[in-house]
């Protein structure tokens, strides 16, 4: 008998039986189809318990042999696809195939019995892996990778639509979305019904119909005083580098009314990309109602009056303040074991402040030195507990922060503020 061999070449084949040549019971792929069915017998008749095992044993216990027919040769980067579309084919006319899987390098499409499953886990359940086991096989593992040949099979194949109706056809989702900036995982889930308008299903799934008024996360286009307009697709990071408050521009999509110039619509699918909207409106100027409603106005009238308040009217007696006068004397405060103090002085906290020029400030209170210098306050207490580098360019720190030689140098050097403070 003559060998099929072609080192170029992968040779899609299929079983049947002698006595029905047309009914295809199992397909195959090889280099040596002949040679496989060889090692298929073998298997069979060493008691590999598989499908494909059972039927060669029955063809040879009625001393049989299967038919080999080969279905067409395959190059060696496309022969998964041959073998997948082959097993597709026959299942589609209804054969009886023996394959487990649905074709190709690993375990697509196979799926383990009830008995198999529970005979499984009866033999592993209260069995754990030894530390050193998995310490060993962990090492052996660690920056490896597996060859695209491998992974690739093993990837879920998806149909992606963009907004404008096209389909895409796609292996593996995640390089997908690490290109595009997709959510694609979360649609496929079901918790979003698309992202940035681009919708994925399951090969082989049905297309969903996007349900109407699920349109958030789309691109928006912004319109600035002047009458520029950005296409925007993160509204948030746009606002933070444009200074744009991002309330009033969703408010201003939502009353359909500008603010302080600015309005924004949701961008429109057109010629591939998205552009402008063709009939864009303009909107007026957002005006704010102040008036309040009746139920308001007796909510507040309530609130003054303090009604519903069970407290209302009622006092310490003397003999209760004495005793929480005498309970706080001499306690420590909460700011740093500081003792508490009393109603008529106020302890403001000292700070040392340089320029961007390199002047030095010490501070007595930050909200007055910071009004008079445009800066803003909690920005310059974030830098003195160190979540900050520099606000504007300037440095703070606390006081007590300070080593005791630099802060000789800082009173030495520094310009007091404000200057009727005494020092």
């Amino acid at each position: 008998m003559e060998e099929i061999r072609h080192s170029d070449t992968v040779f899609i084949y299929a079983l049947s039986s002698p006595t029905a040549p047309e009914t295809v019971r199992y397909v195959g792929q090889s280099q040596n189809p002949r040679a496989r069915l060889r090692g298929h017998m073998g298997d069979a008749r060493g008691g590999a318990k598989s499908h494909r095992a059972n039927w060669l044993r029955q063809l040879i216990a009625a001393g049989l042999e299967p038919a080999l027919q080969i279905l067409e040769g395959a190059a060696l980067d496309n022969w998964i696809e041959r073998e997948r579309f082959w097993i597709a084919h026959y299942r589609g006319l209804g054969a009886r195939l023996v394959n487990q899987t649905d074709g190709g390098e690993g375990t697509l499409g196979f799926r383990w019995s009830e008995e198999e499953r529970l005979r499984m886990s009866e033999t592993r359940t209260g069995k754990k892996r030894p530390p050193e086991t998995g310490a060993r096989i962990s090492a052996a593992n660690r920056g490896k990778k597996m060859p695209l040949a491998v992974v690739e099979p093993r990837m879920g194949r998806f149909i992606v639509t963009a907004p404008d109706g096209s389909e895409l056809r796609v292996v593996g989702l995640a390089p997908c979305c690490r290109l595009h900036g997709f959510q694609l995982g979360a649609v496929l889930e079901g918790r979003i019904h698309h992202s940035h308008g681009w919708r994925v299903r399951r090969e082989g799934e049905a297309p969903k119909p996007l349900p109407a008024g699920m349109l958030k996360g789309l691109p928006y286009v912004v319109t600035g005083p002047a009458g520029e307009d950005y296409l925007v697709l993160n509204l948030t990071e746009w606002c933070a580098e444009h200074g744009v408050s991002r309330s009033a521009l969703q408010q201003s999509l939502k009353r359909k009314a500008a603010y302080q110039g600015w309005q924004m619509i949701r961008a429109e699918w057109r010629e591939g990309e998205w552009q402008v909207p063709a009939n864009r409106p303009i909107f007026p100027e957002f005006k704010p109602d102040l008036t309040y409603s009746e139920e308001r106005r007796t909510r507040l009238r309530e609130r003054m009056r303090g009604e519903g308040n069970p407290f209302r009217g009622k006092h310490h007696t003397d003999e209760a303040k004495a005793k929480i006068s005498a309970r706080a004397a001499g306690r420590p405060s909460a700011k740093k074991g500081k003792p508490a103090p009393s109603s008529q002085v106020y302890y403001r906290k000292q700070y040392v402040c340089i320029s961007p020029d390199g002047q030095a400030f010490l501070v007595i209170g930050l909200a007055q030195f910071c009004e008079e210098r445009n800066l803003t306050r909690s920005n310059m207490v974030s830098v003195a507990n160190g979540k900050w580098s520099r606000h504007k360019g300037w440095q703070c720190r606390r006081v007590e922060d300070l080593p005791e030689d630099l802060l000789r140098w800082v009173r030495e050097c520094s310009i007091p503020s404000p200057p009727d403070i005494d020092q």
